[in-house]
């Protein structure tokens, strides 16, 4: 987007830059934005005017009331808090209350016993039966069954 520069803006932004308006009420009364004006007065060289935080705008006292609020708080804080307070941290709790036994179901119908072996942590079954329940297969030793190859 281009704004167009006449004779007449360039006489009323460098008449109002000079006056010091600020640079959004140049813009306004332009019909641009204020960027577009600061642009323009760069371009032309116009002097530059000091920043109204600097020039004592509404935040030229910030810096004092920083200073001085800080030095409170840290005044108030050497009172309040001489020694830290150490706050134990919470002990995590065990997944399990108790070891489980083994939950791997060995014998026949009828005569069906559990393993007595203490269950590995995380797990229902011990060790020895997590190996065989869970399994590791690399996808290289699975073949696809072919249907030609089968026997009927």
């Amino acid at each position: 987007m281009t704004f167009d520069w006449t004779e007449g803006r360039l006489t009323t932004l460098c008449t109002l830059w000079a006056a010091g308006v600020p640079s959004s009420k140049i813009g306004r009364a332009l019909g641009c934005t204020k960027n577009v004006v600061i642009g323009k007065v760069h371009r032309l060289g116009l002097p530059g005017r000091p920043s109204p935080i600097k020039q004592g705008g509404k935040y030229a006292d910030w810096k004092q009331d920083y200073q001085r609020r800080k030095s409170s708080q840290e005044a108030v804080q050497g009172v309040i808090c001489a020694e830290p307070t150490r706050i134990a941290p919470e002990q995590p709790k065990p997944s399990r209350a108790r070891v489980e036994p083994c939950s791997w179901v060995e014998g026949v119908k009828g005569s069906w016993r559990y393993c007595d072996e203490p269950s590995a942590p995380g797990r229902v079954y011990c060790h020895d039966h997590c190996a065989v329940a869970y399994l590791r297969t690399a996808a290289s030793t699975m073949t696809p069954v072919n249907a030609s190859t089968t026997s009927r």
